[in-house]
């Protein structure tokens, strides 16, 4: 099973996951640091895991039962950010389903 999984790891459908993956998860990331105000970025990594090629882990800094525009606005420029960060460097019919998830 090991072997199966180095192998996997080097084939070149993998290695262009991981690296559009990159570029996702750095679209997020950079929101988070252009915002820190209304962002706190705790962890950002593209280490596979079960179920996805990475992930940033971040928080609103406001958190309430009832969001302000603003909130919202910043909740969405954040979910598109690393869709957003796939088409600048992929092109727009490029981009993964990692955005799904978003």
């Amino acid at each position: 099973h090991e072997k199966e999984e180095a192998e996997r790891q080097q084939s070149p459908y993998y290695q262009t996951a991981l690296k559009k993956t990159a570029y996702h998860e750095a679209g997020h990331l950079l929101i988070g640091l252009l915002y820190p105000e209304r962002f706190n970025v705790e962890k950002a990594t593209i280490k596979p895991k079960p179920g996805c090629l990475g992930h940033v882990i971040m928080y609103l800094h406001s958190i309430s039962s009832s969001s302000s525009k603003t909130d919202l606005e910043h909740s969405i420029i954040m979910n598109f950010s690393g869709m957003v960060a796939e088409e600048i460097i992929f092109g727009k019919d490029n981009t993964t389903t990692g955005v799904s998830g978003d």
